[in-house]
């Protein structure tokens, strides 16, 4: 007969392993449930906290990329204006350079 200790983060729980392969929770295993100093309501609280708080810095986020967004845009509208410009200047440097 083996006996093993399996714990997870907030849970620490004893199983015995019998002849046959199978497992089984042992009679005490309600004394041997801990929340390893963990009061569960705590965490939930915790948990909760910071779920809020992600939402929020996503929320932030998500208006910082839209802002970034449309300040590419305008920069990139601003870009093409200047660069129809420069080809038109450009141009017209030609004409007067060719006409001289």
């Amino acid at each position: 007969m083996e006996v093993a200790v399996v714990k997870s983060r907030c849970i620490s729980v004893t199983v015995q392993s019998l002849s046959n392969g199978s497992v089984e929770k042992l009679p005490a295993v309600l004394n041997s449930v801990e929340l390893d100093g963990i009061d569960a309501a705590d965490s939930l609280s915790r948990l909760t906290t910071e779920l809020s708080s992600a939402h929020a810095q996503i929320a932030e986020l998500s208006t910082k990329i839209n802002d970034v967004e449309d300040s590419l845009s305008s920069t990139q509208k601003e870009l093409t204006r200047s660069q129809e410009l420069n080809t038109k200047l450009q141009r017209d440097v030609r004409e007067v350079v060719t006409s001289v």
